[in-house]
């Protein structure tokens, strides 16, 4: 009998019994010397503890949004799945080459009669069927063609006109206004229509809003202003009654109107506007020498300044000589009065002295007698 003795690293003393014969002592002998050059190889490989091997490793998630796979959406992986339920096209049987078909296996081909060497397919309204089919390509006659008329001037207006650019969006006008000139109001008017109202001599468009459709004055209406005479037979202006002569406005005064107010119209200006049209229809007339001319004077005033310049003078006509009615005064006027939008232009008659031709006008007193119904003293803006 014999006894093994075993000592292992940090472990206790061991032993074991073998068999007489010493048979798997022998056997395990030569293990040892067997598998001792490995363990020598092995040594020499040297201590693995120091190699820097990895001995741990942390997982970490990864930035998924850096992936291909973060754009992958519900509707995809429902497709793909779809997709999957076609099966595989590769056992679907698709024509892969066609060096595998043969055109008289087609049901629209007949070839009954084989075909020739140099032979077309020629369809005969039921079937393609070969057919013989000669053509000799010719050059076209140029000369017939419009193109023949194509020479480099052509070429070089076209290439300018190109260069000018797409017309399309240069926003020409694709539509005309309608205009009308009428004294009653256009029948079917459409948005942006034009109409001059030839009874009150105004522009005016049709103008469509949230409220409707209705005809706008087109422009601001000009300022006016007019003092519209009495219309009784010889009422003397300055004092109500009396005699003619009683009534006279003296030389350098203003002229009146019945109720004692002076014979003055005003208008605002607006729009620009930098002069006033003048009308005077009515009577004036010399009370001291009736077969003789008075004078009067146009003047004009500013925002009510009381400083009034005189712009125009007038005869005050004289009557037929015997003391009877005196004659009509029409009189019209075009003032540049300078004044800008805002300003109140005022004008006025008075009774003047001043020379003309034949001498000095005489300085009687001058009357108003107004004796025709409408007559007016007005101003309008131009």
């Amino acid at each position: 009998m014999a006894i093994v003795l075993r000592l292992t690293k940090n472990g206790a003393l061991t032993h074991e019994e073998l068999d007489g014969n010493f048979t798997d002592l022998n056997t395990r002998t030569a293990n040892l010397e067997n598998n001792s050059p490995n363990w020598s190889t092995a040594y020499t490989w040297g201590n693995h503890a120091t190699a820097g091997y990895l001995t741990f490793y942390e997982e970490t998630d990864p930035v998924f949004t850096e992936s291909p796979a973060a754009g992958i959406t519900d509707l995809n992986i429902a497709n793909w799945s779809t997709a999957y339920n076609w099966g595989n096209h590769a056992n679907v049987g698709y024509l892969t080459a066609l060096s595998e078909q043969n055109l008289g296996s087609l049901q629209d081909v007949d070839f009954t009669d084989s075909p020739e060497t140099n032979q077309l397919l020629r369809w005969n309204g039921t079937a393609w069927v070969a057919s013989t089919f000669a053509y000799t390509e010719t050059d076209p006659v140029f000369n017939q063609s419009p193109a023949a008329g194509i020479g480099n001037t052509e070429i070089s207006n076209w290439n300018t006109a190109y260069g000018w650019g797409d017309h399309a969006s240069a926003g020409y006008l694709t539509s005309a206004t309608a205009v009308s000139i009428s004294d009653t109001t256009p029948a079917t008017p459409a948005a942006g229509d034009l109409w001059w109202d030839s009874v009150s001599g105004v522009l005016k468009i049709y103008y469509t809003d949230a409220d409707g459709s209705q005809w706008v004055d087109a422009l601001p209406q000009a300022a006016s202003n007019n003092i519209t005479l009495p219309n009784e037979d010889y009422i003397m202006y300055g004092t109500a009654g009396g005699a003619e002569s009683q009534n006279a406005i003296a030389e350098g005064n203003p002229l009146q109107t019945e109720a004692s107010t002076d014979l003055e119209v005003s208008v605002t200006v607006s729009g620009g506007r930098t002069r006033t049209f003048i009308h005077f229809s009515g009577y004036f007339y010399n009370t001291s020498d009736p077969a003789n001319y008075s004078g009067i004077t146009l003047q004009r005033e500013l925002n009510g300044s009381g400083t009034w310049s005189s712009i125009c003078k007038h005869f005050a006509v004289s009557t037929n000589g015997s003391g009877g009615d005196p004659g009509c005064t029409y009189f019209s006027f075009v003032d540049t009065h300078g004044a800008t939008d805002g300003d109140v232009v005022a004008y006025r008659w008075i009774n003047s002295t001043f020379a003309d031709n034949w001498g000095s006008v005489n300085t009687e007193a001058v009357g108003q007698v107004f004796n025709r119904t409408g007559d007016v003293f007005s101003v309008k803006e131009i």
